[in-house]
């Protein structure tokens, strides 16, 4: 069993860098002063982004901004969980303005360009996160505008907050937290009215200084078990060899997070066929049932990737802390297969 330690201010002191599991998130996750990166490549190294899933009955909402340093990125994408239709609004070029905050403490992450404009206000000394949505409408896409407020309270829901190294000197900060969601999307002529004690909002703040050629295979979901608590889980295979101990995988239950082992994951070639998901210490078993999926294809010389995102349903059952087995069975969540040369 992993132990989750308290959480240093910086991350990097000196020539010396905390990895492990933290209780809480970096008040300075300062990856520009990793050693193992000569200082004329680490602006043009460090990928940040902010992803947010929001999880309704009706939609699933994938919010990102993403800063690849020579390349801005974001989108939000929308599947219609009723109609099984999937629209994307996405701005990509080097120039946009582009924010993401050195924490989430008090700073804001934004994309601002004509007709696409997204504000995250992170506030997470006061217990919440707004992101502000202004989207116009284009033939084909309807417009997506509103705010939506994600809370999270650390003692209630225990962060997910890892700190691991790619290699010497080559930090990786990764801090996901499913948060209970409320606010109003108007999607085109449509409202849709996140519920605080139904729905939620997953948060993945993402800082690192990953290879060249990299890839990841990720998967999340979070919902309310029969008693009302938090039930989620993060799983994540990546480049990192030694994977049983270097991981971001967890179980959250109630204010509990329960560190997992290796993830493993059996992707089948047919876009419409279930995953098999799966923790090598045995305490995770799912399966995912593909429902839609947003998927990307670039060539961009600098940059190339091939990007699969599927919306769908996990069952199967996860073993906590405390020898507890949970049940889950068609609960919406999201998996990601990601190939990328950046």
């Amino acid at each position: 069993m992993r132990t989750i330690r308290e959480t240093p201010v910086r991350m990097i002191e000196g020539e010396h860098a905390e990895y492990g599991l933290f209780r809480t998130p970096f008040h300075a996750p300062n990856l520009m002063d990793a050693p193992g990166i000569p200082p004329c490549l680490r602006r043009w190294r460090l990928k940040e982004w902010q992803h947010w899933g929001l999880l309704h009955p009706d939609v699933y909402v994938s919010i990102a901004l993403v800063d690849a340093k020579y390349l801005a990125t974001a989108w939000v994408s929308v599947f219609d969980r009723r109609t099984r239709r999937v629209f994307e609004h996405n701005r990509k070029a080097p120039f946009h303005d582009l924010g993401i905050p050195a924490d989430v403490y008090d700073g804001e992450a934004r994309f601002n360009a004509r007709g696409f404009r997204v504000a995250i206000r992170n506030e997470l000394a006061r217990g919440s996160h707004r992101i502000a949505i202004d989207i116009a409408g284009r033939p084909g896409l309807p417009a997506i505008r509103g705010e939506v407020v994600a809370r999270q309270d650390v003692t209630e829901v225990h962060p997910l907050v890892t700190a691991l190294p790619f290699g010497p000197g080559r930090p990786f900060y990764s801090h996901k937290a499913p948060c209970p969601v409320s606010g109003t999307l108007a999607i085109g002529a449509e409202r849709i009215v996140f519920d605080a004690t139904r729905d939620f909002a997953i948060l993945d703040e993402h800082k690192a200084f990953y290879p060249r050629r990299t890839f990841w295979r990720w998967a999340t979901f979070a919902c309310r078990d029969g008693k009302g608590e938090v039930l989620g889980v993060n799983l994540t295979q990546n480049v990192i060899a030694d994977d049983a101990e270097q991981n971001e995988n967890a179980l959250w239950h109630g204010n509990r997070l329960s560190p997992l082992g290796a993830a493993r994951f059996d992707i089948p070639p047919s876009p419409t066929a279930p995953w098999h998901i799966r923790t090598l210490d045995g305490r995770v078993d799912l399966v995912f049932q593909p429902q839609g999926a947003r998927s990307e294809n670039l060539n961009l010389l600098v940059l190339a990737s091939n990007f699969r995102q599927p919306v769908g349903l996990f069952s199967g059952t996860m073993v906590d802390d405390d020898g507890i087995r949970h049940e889950v069975k068609d609960v919406l969540g999201v998996v990601e297969d990601h190939q990328v040369t950046w």
